[in-house]
């Protein structure tokens, strides 16, 4: 999904609180989690699943920088992508973190 002139803004309460810029300002980041906040709102399918996914693949590769720092509460995914050196699924693993709750994030 992306975001259209046919579509309304989404009203600022529903956007999240922990964002900062550049997160804040980024377009896409903007356009995106709309998309998510759409779907989680009106689709029952996996359509919210994929729109998490393309959220933090965003974060993850357009701004490392905002990607918070590996959990180091014993988090068991944090210590499979180090062990397996994958970097990428990591870092979008710990920026799912920044728009989704923490159980919810943790998930993968």
């Amino acid at each position: 999904m992306t975001q259209t002139a046919n579509r309304p803004p989404l009203p600022q309460p529903l956007h999240w609180p922990i964002l900062r810029p550049p997160l804040t300002t980024c377009d896409t980041c903007r356009d995106l989690l709309d998309d998510l906040m759409i779907v989680m709102l009106h689709d029952e399918s996996d359509s919210a699943f994929l729109a998490q996914i393309l959220v933090a693949r965003h974060i993850a590769a357009k701004h490392p920088g905002a990607v918070p720092l590996p959990h180091t509460d014993g988090c068991h995914l944090c210590a499979h992508y180090e062990r397996h050196g994958d970097s990428g699924l990591w870092n979008e693993h710990r920026a799912r973190g920044l728009f989704l709750p923490e159980a919810t994030a943790r998930l993968m």
